[in-house]
């Protein structure tokens, strides 16, 4: 599907305003093929008031038979009025289901690398949310294979933890650390140290709220 939902809720509370937003088009100079808008996610910049909201379509077939496809972004003040889809980040290899993090003055791009011999998560770096370029794919962040959908969150007491899909099983696996870049230090825990719904459960995120915000969401759907 081209395009996403945007749904208002405000204190996820109640959810109104439901639309979809056409997000991808076919572009054979962009190599999008305007059938898809896979996992799609937003960060906000507070610097340029823009929202960023980035995706993948990766089934574009250029005319030697090579198929891939990067990750896209379009940006929006509103969430109303949208620009037209740019790629994102291209690291010449066909990428998906990319997360943002703001770890340590860097904006870090989490994402699926393809490529049969991967098949698992890297990341890219840069100093804004407008694109990434600089990709660390050196080094497998996991040996396991066939992960997607990546997710990260703060961890209270110090650095963050990152989850990943593991597709084929219908599992998280879990990790945590506080630096990325040439070197990191990812410390992979064991089944046992976490727990997760994972019945027919994929990809995932979190989102922080207040005590009161919890208070009242609990309140409304215990």
């Amino acid at each position: 599907n081209p395009n996403i939902y945007i749904i208002d809720a405000p204190g996820l509370l109640d959810f109104t305003n439901q639309k979809l937003v056409q997000v991808a088009f076919y572009d054979e100079g962009l190599k999008m093929t305007g059938q898809r808008a896979w996992a799609p996610e937003m960060s906000y910049d507070m610097n340029s008031g823009l929202y960023y909201i980035y995706f993948s379509d990766n089934g574009f077939v250029d005319k030697d038979g090579n198929a891939g496809g990067p990750i896209y972004a379009v940006t929006s003040k509103d969430l109303n009025d949208f620009s037209y889809p740019y790629i994102y980040f291209n690291p010449g290899y066909s990428v998906i289901d990319g997360t943002i993090e703001n770890i340590n003055g860097y904006y870090w791009l989490l994402y699926k690398d393809e490529r049969k011999a991967a098949q698992t998560i890297f990341y890219s770096s840069s100093n804004t949310l407008s694109g990434f370029n600089k990709a660390y794919d050196d080094r497998f962040l996991s040996l396991i294979k066939y992960m997607e959908g990546p997710f990260v969150f703060t961890n209270k007491d110090g650095g963050y933890f990152l989850y990943m899909d593991n597709y084929p099983k219908g599992k998280f696996y879990a990790a945590t650390f506080t630096k990325l870049g040439e070197e990191n230090d990812i410390k992979w825990f064991e089944p046992t140290q976490y727990q997760l719904p994972e019945k027919d459960v994929r990809h995932g995120s979190v989102i922080e709220v207040t005590k009161q915000e919890l208070d009242k969401i609990i309140d409304k759907y215990k």
